[in-house]
């Protein structure tokens, strides 16, 4: 007898091209077998495609696509920011705190004008941090790479070599904002030459802040800014006219410390001064909320940025609290910031191997740089008792200095460990 719904039974085999998936992103198709899917690197779901640059399902990808573009603000269910981001067995919703910081720690990113990708994982795709011919090649410019996973080579010894060779010079940079003829003093050279540097490194326009953004882009601007920095104290004669190996000697000790309290101070500045508000530029291009943005780094394994972030989170912690929030709370002026830069670049008696003469010019110059100050406080400010606040403005210095060897101590630290190795804080630049 005739079964009138056997028309409507599909005998054939499975096709192995087609798929369904449950909502959890997962392939639940019969046609594939498990074997031949490979782990979602947020959730470790089996999945067989790449979206935003990396292995993942399309619930991860679906989720961080929504959480990006609505600007989502999530808080860890636990706490504790290392939520189990695995699907529960109870089909428990996995936190979304700690779902969208793993998707910026494996290297999930919505670039501009680029439509999200996905293809198929073959024999020639690998996972974030392998080893190919492609990740170990510098891209061209200042674009940097790691590789192997967690090694990062950048060769600062022709910078090095253009600043040695600038501090041979004795003539001053010219500033085109000084009228010809007037006469300026140290400091006020020193003010037109803060002023340009600023407007060298600091966004001319509002900018928003960035989701996610790569970690290392920052040793390329660090150096561009050594070389400003560079052309800062050559405006300043005192300074042109010391031995050039002294020259190189403060440079090398003052352009660490002058970058992390000018990037706190324009920070402020550019942002306002509520505590609670935690963005801050980075560079010229890229500014951040310390709360909000991701972080991944091309060509490092997950795995390892995890263990970095963990490994320098007290570095960061220290950076807010010695730095950050001290220069939001005394609301600081462009004269104080370019005080504290005058005493950076002359109060030498820490710098080791300077000629007698350099010590001799530095002492007289900060007695100079706080007779301004003196006045600036006095006549301007009009505020006869500022000893308190000096004190803190010269213990803003001690904290810089702090962080700049806190950050080499950890980089050592973090190489020693094999969680991230650079060769960064080995050259001449970084003292």
């Amino acid at each position: 007898m005739h079964n009138s719904n056997a028309s409507s039974i599909d005998t054939s085999p499975p096709n192995p091209c087609s798929t369904t998936t449950d909502d959890s992103g997962v392939d639940t198709s019969a046609g594939r077998k498990k074997s031949d899917f490979e782990s979602c690197l947020v959730c470790a779901a089996p999945t067989k495609g790449i979206h935003f640059q990396v292995l993942s399902c399309r619930a991860c990808s679906a989720f961080f696509r929504r959480s990006v573009k609505a600007k989502k603000v999530y808080r860890c269910r636990r706490g504790n920011r290392n939520c189990d981001l695995t699907k529960p067995p109870n089909g428990k919703p996995i936190c979304r705190f700690c779902r969208l910081q793993k998707c910026y720690a494996v290297g999930m990113r919505i670039e501009t004008n680029v439509a999200e990708t996905s293809v198929p994982v073959t024999s020639t795709v690998r996972h974030s941090g392998s080893s190919s011919p492609e990740t170990e090649k510098t891209e061209e410019g200042d674009k940097l790479r790691v590789t192997n996973g967690n090694r990062l080579t950048r060769n600062t010894d022709k910078l090095v070599a253009e600043i040695k060779d600038y501090f041979q010079q004795n003539v001053r940079k010219t500033i085109l904002d000084i009228p010809s003829g007037i006469h300026s003093t140290p400091f006020q050279q020193l003010q037109y030459a803060f002023s340009k540097l600023r407007e060298e490194v600091c966004p001319q326009t509002p900018i928003p802040t960035v989701d996610s953004y790569n970690k290392i882009e920052i040793y390329p601007f660090q150096e561009k800014y050594a070389k400003i920095v560079a052309d800062m104290m050559m405006s300043c004669d005192p300074f042109v006219n010391l031995p050039p190996q002294d020259k190189w000697k403060i440079f090398q000790h003052s352009w660490p410390l002058i970058y992390q309290i000018e990037r706190q101070f324009s920070s402020c500045e550019f942002f306002g001064y509520d505590i609670n508000d935690h963005r801050s530029l980075l560079t010229k291009e890229i500014a951040v909320d310390c709360t909000r943005t991701g972080v991944y780094i091309d060509g490092m394994d997950p795995q390892k940025l995890q263990e970095l972030m963990k490994f320098c989170f007290p570095l960061k912690q220290a950076m807010t609290d010695m730095l950050h929030n001290p220069i939001k709370q005394l609301q600081l002026t462009e004269f104080e910031i370019c005080y504290i830069v005058g005493l950076i670049m002359f109060s030498v008696h820490e710098v080791k191997g300077l000629t007698e003469e350099t010590k001799l010019m530095g002492e007289q110059l900060v007695d100079q740089f706080s007779t301004e100050l003196h006045n600036y406080y006095i006549y301007e400010l009009k505020m006869n008792n500022y000893a308190a606040r000096h004190a803190k403005l010269i213990r803003l210095i001690s904290c810089a200095q702090q962080v700049v060897i806190s950050i080499k101590d950890h980089m050592m630290m973090a190489s020693i460990f094999d969680i991230f190795v650079t060769d960064i804080y080995d050259s001449e630049l970084y003292e």
